[in-house]
């Protein structure tokens, strides 16, 4: 695929997320490897209780925050974002939650 001058070339991608899976609360954990990701999108299939979601740009929690969320229904945030540093998620709940975050 050629891109004309000044213009993105559009790329297609059809499935060929990969996926990290959380059903407890969890003080942090890299999702993949150190490299940079798209995160693509957040699925709540069940949303626990107070529970609290922070995605970071970076190896820890010491990366730039990317969102804070707060489900409190079952849905899929979409965000379609880039994490330069690697991908790093922190969960907190009263009930554990039930997350799935798909990414490139």
């Amino acid at each position: 695929m050629t891109a004309q001058a000044g213009s993105w070339p559009r790329v297609s991608v059809v499935g060929g997320y990969r996926y990290a899976r959380f059903n407890a609360a969890t003080t942090g954990a890299a999702i993949g490897d150190t490299n940079p990701k798209a995160l693509h999108a957040v699925t709540v299939g069940d949303p626990g209780s107070e529970v609290v979601i922070t995605l970071y740009d970076g190896t820890d929690d010491s990366g730039d925050v990317i969102t804070v969320l707060k489900p409190s229904a079952a849905g899929t945030f979409l965000l379609d974002v880039r994490a330069d540093k690697g991908l790093f998620i922190v969960i907190t709940a009263t009930t554990a939650p039930e997350i799935t975050v798909a990414y490139l």
